[in-house]
């Protein structure tokens, strides 16, 4: 069996290598790096937080995704007792981003508007109780006190 020859570590050494100007320089960079990486994620975080409407613009000559001026009026004009649910129906993964850019959209509007995903393959007849037509991805209930309406991915 061989045998090591360890030697006794010199700390006087260590610390006149970890003591020159340039570490002093080193470490002040590292915490100057660790300081802008912590306002960047602040800045995420913030902009995350942000409503919809002030994060996205709309871009397309036709206004295509955005609210029409009558829109926001009907939805403010919204009384306070009354509830409306909007049923996304759509399953993990299958969301169209228009769709839930929209509805982000519609639900930043109001207090009184709430936007809810359904799974049809969790939930297969929840959709039963508002109407008998064939389920489509991407489909929505709209409900309000006891009146629905289903309107159909390929009616949007």
């Amino acid at each position: 069996m061989k045998r090591f020859n360890l030697k006794k570590p010199d700390f006087a050494a260590l610390r006149r290598a970890f003591s020159g100007r340039a570490v002093h320089a080193g470490g002040y960079s590292i915490a100057a790096a660790a300081i802008v990486i912590a306002i960047a994620v602040a800045v995420n975080l913030v902009a995350g937080a942000l409503p919809t409407s002030w994060t996205s613009i709309d871009l397309t000559g036709t206004g295509l995704y955005s609210i029409s001026t009558q829109t926001q009026q009907l939805v403010a004009a919204l009384p306070e007792d009354e509830q409306v649910t909007v049923y996304w129906l759509v399953q993990d993964a299958y969301e169209d981003g228009t769709i839930d850019q929209l509805l982000s959209r519609y639900e930043d509007l109001s207090e009184q508007l709430e936007v809810v995903k359904k799974d049809p393959v969790v939930y297969p007849t929840f959709a039963q109780q508002y109407t008998d037509s064939a389920i489509y991805n991407n489909s929505l209930i709209v409900t309000c006190g006891d009146r629905s309406r289903y309107i159909s991915y390929y009616d949007i």
